[in-house]
């Protein structure tokens, strides 16, 4: 079972792998092994299930077939696909309840090097080209001979934008000098290539993440934090809206090195926000209006999907969360919410760390999933990663 999901997890991050074999086909046949060979291996688990991950088993169930009664295979295929997203905390659970943290480290170390990898090939290769990871898509000549090279694309940027928080957790709680040293050079390569990417939301994410994971570390010293955190955001935002609207003026009286940093994060703010109102929100839009139409059951339930060619329309397709609720109506619209953020609802214990790395995660999940698509990466980093990291922390 190990050796199962050491290929699955490396498929996901390692970009020559997806080269050379249809990388749908791999993750589906590795999921499905696991939980054949998980099952046999301890029914009573399945059996006495917890009601979170069952949620999790009916959704992905749901979610995979339920398209193939009303003709849409290309839904059906895509939901499979993503099987990691809603399945990869009930991975998780079945090796924690039978104590074998150990397997999970050990593949954990090696897809990171793996990571690492691809990490450094990927900010080279942005460093020539800002734009390459781009142009990989999940298909096509271009994109295969880029993932060939080791070039991560979308899924690689998203994936590494929600994981940073979780590294520079590590360097801030890590008391070895050898692993602090090497959480923070990984943090660093982290931030390089999500700066680098032109991926605006992956910046955001990154930015808020942290945002969010030391205002919780203020909020929870002490309960008179409080005020003066929301009061000193207040305060900041006030600033920043002066400067914004007569930024110019201001601009002209700096030293040429500071005009020339406020001018890049002046670009960096306008872009995100010209990705969000020009890109996003009309997607956005798209797929709520059709949700609103079809609230119960959504199009697959309407028998109302369509196409332009070979393209899919009547709805976003920007969004997960928005495309669920568009596609598959309220009950798994929620459902949906439910398992993505099924491994953020154990309730906190020992450690107050865990309380600053779990609303920072979960706060990158939710951007992610409301303004974009996921992949498998992401159920590899919020199912498998992150409960680990979080667990560890609980160990004390």
């Amino acid at each position: 079972m190990s050796g199962i999901l050491l290929i699955y997890f490396i498929e996901l991050i390692f970009p020559p792998l997806n080269a050379i074999f249809n990388s749908d086909i791999i993750c589906v046949s590795c999921l499905f092994f696991w939980l054949l060979l998980s099952f046999f291996r301890d029914r009573e688990f399945y059996l006495r299930i917890r009601l979170g991950l069952f949620v999790a088993l009916l959704y992905y169930l749901a979610t995979s077939f339920l398209p193939y009664l009303f003709g849409n295979y290309i839904i059906a295929h895509r939901y499979i696909a993503l099987g990691l997203v809603p399945l990869g905390y009930l991975i998780y659970s079945f090796h924690f309840y039978h104590n074998e943290m150990n397997i999970i480290k050990n593949i954990l170390k090696i897809t990171t090097f793996f990571l690492i990898i691809t990490e450094f090939i990927t900010v080279n290769a942005l460093i020539n080209d800002p734009y390459i990871s781009r142009s990989i898509k999940s298909s096509g000549e271009l994109s295969n001979s880029l993932s060939a090279m080791g070039i991560g694309g979308y899924s690689i940027i998203y994936f590494v934008s929600i994981s940073l928080i979780i590294l520079i957790h590590l360097y801030l709680t890590e008391t070895k000098r050898k692993n602090k040293v090497f959480w923070g050079l990984l943090s660093i390569l982290g931030i390089t290539l999500v700066l680098k990417s032109s991926y605006m939301t992956a910046v955001l994410i990154s930015l808020v993440e942290i945002l969010v994971y030391f205002g919780v570390k203020v909020l929870r010293k002490s309960r008179n934090n409080i005020a003066v955190f929301f009061g000193g955001m207040a305060a900041i935002a006030t600033i920043l809206y002066i400067v914004s609207i007569n930024i110019d003026v201001f601009i002209e009286f700096l030293p040429p090195r500071i005009q020339q940093i406020l001018n890049l994060n002046n670009s960096i703010i306008s872009a995100i926000f010209i990705e969000f109102t020009a890109d996003r929100l009309p997607t956005l839009q798209t797929s709520f209006e059709t949700f609103i139409e079809n609230p119960l059951f959504g199009l697959i339930g309407a028998g109302d999907l369509s196409y332009d060619g070979e393209f899919l329309r009547g709805f976003g397709q920007h969004s997960f969360y928005f495309d669920t609720f568009a596609l598959y109506g309220f009950f798994l619209g929620i459902a949906s919410i439910y398992v993505t953020t099924l491994p953020f609802h154990k309730a906190e214990k020992k450690r107050a760390v865990y309380g600053e790395l779990k609303w920072s995660v979960l706060t990158g999940l939710i951007i992610l999933c409301v303004l974009n698509n996921v992949t498998e990466a992401i159920g590899l980093l919020t199912g498998i990663i992150y409960p680990f990291v979080r667990d560890k922390n609980m160990e004390g």
